[in-house]
């Protein structure tokens, strides 16, 4: 080692020992080795009198379910999937038979078939209930609600729109109701693939090849046949306005 090499070491030691001192007090430490290891660890906040505070978790964002206007939103953004895919949007879906009026807001007519698209304004986690029949949980602003199955819901709303649609003559055409959360505030965790989506697995969901093509050769026909069965609801309140 010739002599600017050994001066190099000199002074990094003369520094060392002139800095860990300081470094040791800064950081409460009582040896070299922990005030080099100090850096490493995350510095935690102290309270009054030196003890160890756990640090103050953020607060929960306040968010609302899903108000009108997000239902408008979808609707707009499917007119432009369903034209932009040759599909048909039937719309409202609302349907009466058997004396039940179904809750899907639309149908979606592809080649492939009719999806309908039953819709939760729920926002917040959602998550599945322990059993497969059981409520969902929905965790909102602190507080745990229990609300309805969307699975189990929009298996019925399956029943339903498959007998309308075999009255009408459409019982060659295969027909799905999947569950739909409308809100940009909904959450899943742990829902099922095949089951439940929020607005943009939705239009995922529709995109899949095998709607492409199928047993429907005219889409917009098969969409006026379904349009033929649309009950329009009115509420009371409107009924009395046009008195």
């Amino acid at each position: 080692m010739d002599a600017w090499n050994i001066l190099v070491v000199v002074v990094l030691a003369l520094i060392l020992l002139l800095i860990l001192p300081m470094v040791a007090a800064r950081n409460g430490t009582k040896s070299f080795t922990q005030a080099l290891m100090a850096p490493l660890h995350r510095k935690k906040k102290r309270g009054p009198l030196g003890l160890e505070v756990e640090p103050e978790k953020k607060p929960e964002r306040h968010v609302n379910n899903s108000m009108q206007g997000e239902l408008t939103a979808i609707v707009s953004q499917l007119i432009t999937f369903t034209k932009r895919q040759h599909y048909t949007l039937v719309y409202p879906g609302t349907i009466q038979e058997g004396g039940q009026l179904t809750t899907t807001l639309a149908l979606v007519v592809t080649p492939g078939g009719v999806v309908g698209l039953n819709c939760f304004g729920f926002a917040g986690e959602i998550r599945p209930g322990d059993q497969p029949n059981d409520q969902w949980r929905q965790h909102i602003n602190h507080t745990d609600n229990r609300i309805p199955n969307p699975v189990t819901t929009s298996e019925k709303q399956q029943v339903l729109l498959r007998r309308a649609m075999d009255r009408a003559g459409l019982s060659g055409i295969p027909v799905e109701v999947i569950a739909v959360f409308t809100s940009k505030e909904a959450r899943l965790t742990g829902v099922p693939a095949q089951k439940c989506f929020d607005r943009d697995g939705m239009i995922a969901y529709l995109e899949q090849e095998r709607f492409h093509s199928g047993p429907v050769e005219d889409t917009h026909e098969t969409g006026v046949k379904l349009k033929s069965l649309v009950t329009v609801y009115k509420s009371e309140k409107n009924k009395k306005k046009k008195k």
